[in-house]
């Protein structure tokens, strides 16, 4: 064998070696790899392309993943690489390129990688995540519905510095909030109440509060009516409630008188018609000791005249409602609350019809 043909059969086994390499997933940049990246105002395109390897790879392996171990696995990889800076320019960066790779996995048939891509979207809260947001928000399976507003939760106050963001997102969780019910409806309501999101900003609650206000009216018929998952999100809700200023107190003030309304009549309505399971009247319970607990912080009032007459051990199930109704809510917390100028507003005369939703929020595996 001459010394010619020795080098070219040396060249041609290693190009046969740095493609199988190659195929098995070498060159791809490892965490670590990510780590040791220098980031300053922006990232460098050399860096860029490393960022977009690693996130195609591990959307690769998610793809091609026949265990839920190693779905969940690409799921962590993928948040994983964005939080390897705590930097702003990286993690936008990050976000803007997962939110162009990550949605093909939505594509996929299988349910679990759905939302295990979902999740991977939600622990990105920058703006540039946006887009891979709005897909998740008209995606048919609840459970993605549910992280598109999670994703948002976190996102709201740097999506409100881009007027065009601010709009689509607004229109995105209204939508939502008109047609979802149980954990979803729950997370938008506590979203545009500024539940999270790095703080409460006076600014951004108050332009949050007309489509809190929005949804919050859009649904009180059927809090009135105890739809399924409705009650437990207005619940959920109304313990979050803290005023920035006088005149949104009064906003507030006229959101809880409004659920106060309607919750009271609900009970009212679950009991007398004996369709209400145990657990669903202790719901009600819940809720209308979380609205009198606000009114009474937000008023500085000391009187419990709801809570004293749901833990009275001598009235009947079949009494409180009617006595919360006529006694607690029309003899004492309406005339009250009318002495600061707020009525309930009339109940819509029609309720909104929710689509199937989940109703306990997706677990993280």
């Amino acid at each position: 064998m001459t010394r010619r043909t020795i080098v070219v059969l040396f060249m041609m086994l290693s190009t046969i070696v740095l493609w199988s390499k190659s195929a098995d997933g070498a060159g791809v940049p490892s965490l670590e790899d990510l780590d040791k990246l220098k980031v300053t105002v922006h990232l460098r395109r050399v860096d860029r392309k490393k960022v977009e390897t690693y996130i195609e790879h591990w959307v690769e392996q998610m793809k091609k993943a026949n265990k839920v171990a190693d779905t969940v696995k690409a799921r962590k990889a993928l948040a994983d690489g964005y939080n390897a800076h705590n930097v702003q320019p990286w993690q936008t960066a990050y976000a803007e390129i997962s939110s162009k790779k990550i949605p093909v996995l939505l594509n996929l048939p299988d349910r679990v990688k759905q939302i295990q891509a979902a999740m991977a979207v939600a622990t990105m809260p920058q703006y540039t995540i946006q887009p891979a947001l709005e897909k998740m928000s008209r995606h048919k399976n609840p459970a993605v519905r549910y992280w598109a507003a999670r994703g948002y939760r976190p996102a709201v106050r740097k999506m409100l510095l881009f007027p065009g963001r601010e709009k689509k997102m607004l229109t995105t969780l209204e939508q939502l909030g008109r047609n979802e019910s149980g954990p979803i409806l729950a997370v938008v309501l506590q979203t545009l109440n500024m539940h999270t999101g790095g703080g409460r900003d006076k600014d951004a609650v108050i332009r949050l509060r007309p489509i809190l206000d929005k949804v919050w009216m859009a649904r009180i018929k059927d809090l009135h009516d105890g739809k399924d998952g409705v009650v437990d999100a207005y619940r959920r809700a109304v313990i979050f409630f803290d005023p920035v200023d006088e005149d949104d107190r009064k906003k507030v003030l006229q959101m809880l008188v409004d659920a106060l309304e309607s919750a009271s009549k609900g009970f009212d309505k679950s009991v007398s018609s004996k369709k209400g399971k145990k657990s669903d009247q202790q719901s009600w319970i819940s809720l209308l000791s979380n609205l009198e607990n606000k009114l009474i912080e937000l008023t500085q009032t000391s009187e419990t005249p709801i809570q004293d007459i749901l833990s009275d051990p001598k009235k009947s199930i079949e009494q409180k409602p009617t006595e919360v109704r006529l006694k607690a809510v029309s003899e004492y917390w309406k005339p009250l609350l009318a002495k600061l100028g707020i009525k309930p507003r009339p109940i819509p005369a029609t309720a909104t019809k929710p689509v199937k939703t989940t109703t306990t929020a997706p677990s993280r595996t």
